[in-house]
């Protein structure tokens, strides 16, 4: 058989790259212990001052302060990077920018957030020729939201917002793949299940007798998914929806 150009025991290794994780929160912050784990150089970039330094000392990173909702915030991150570095390898939108604004802003702010972190170093990869860009989705941007395992629970379902933000990732995320394609650079969308973070009991046990193991998903459930999209493992994989939800939606 021949052996794959890889290389099978490399193939996932991340030492020499440079990647950025936007977003130091529940699942940001696991995404960059993974890379950190596979030896990447990570950049972690937060609004919150505080939580992401803290992050990035325990790791050995480097901070940077960003707000996603402003496209000049995003500008100056990617700069700042690729100042710094020389090069960047893969970028991933953690973020889920909130606001108690109406439908449409809601929307425009959760997928423009995730619009201009594509963007920004999209452009930067297309110059370099190679790059890996992974968007956050959610499996309620491709299924129906199961109403009844709210009830009774102090968890509210998410509204019509949120669904439509995370449905419209599926449509961004292919046809940002097709834009950058002919430049060597990657687009793919992560959309977990349900993600344990302290909800009532109520809640997790409506929800987990859906899922593999009777459970609600780990953070680091997530992470090898992002290790592997950012790997040359998946060199060959672009404008896909990766759902990791523990067969929550069969």
């Amino acid at each position: 058989m021949k052996k794959d150009s890889t290389g099978t025991q490399n193939a996932f290794d991340l030492t020499g790259r440079v990647c950025v994780v936007v977003g130091g929160g529940l699942i940001g912050s696991e995404f960059a212990r993974a890379l950190v784990a596979h030896g990447a150089a990570v950049a972690v970039a937060d609004v919150d001052v505080a939580k992401g330094t803290a992050l990035a000392a325990e790791l050995g990173a480097t901070f940077f302060e960003c707000d996603t909702t402003s496209e000049q915030s995003v500008t100056m991150l990617a700069a700042a990077v690729q100042k710094q570095f020389g090069r960047i390898d893969g970028v991933v939108n953690a973020t889920y920018p909130k606001t108690k604004s109406d439908f449409a802003q809601q929307v425009g702010v959760h997928t423009g957030a995730q619009f201009f972190v594509a963007e920004q170093f999209g452009e930067l990869m297309a110059k370099q020729g190679h790059g890996s860009i992974v968007l956050l989705g959610s499996i309620y941007g491709s299924e129906a939201p199961r109403f009844e395992l709210y009830a009774g629970s102090a968890v509210k379902a998410p509204p019509a917002a949120y669904a439509t933000a995370k449905g419209g990732l599926i449509a961004l995320t292919r046809y940002l793949a097709k834009q950058y394609r002919p430049h060597g650079v990657r687009v793919n969308l992560l959309s977990p299940g349900g993600v344990e973070d302290g909800q009532d009991k109520v809640f997790q046990k409506n929800y987990s007798v859906h899922a593999l193991n009777n459970r609600m998903a780990e953070p680091g459930d997530l992470s090898p998914a992002l290790v592997y999209l950012f790997a040359d493992a998946s060199r060959y994989m672009t404008g896909q929806n990766i759902v990791i939800d523990g067969g929550w939606t069969l």
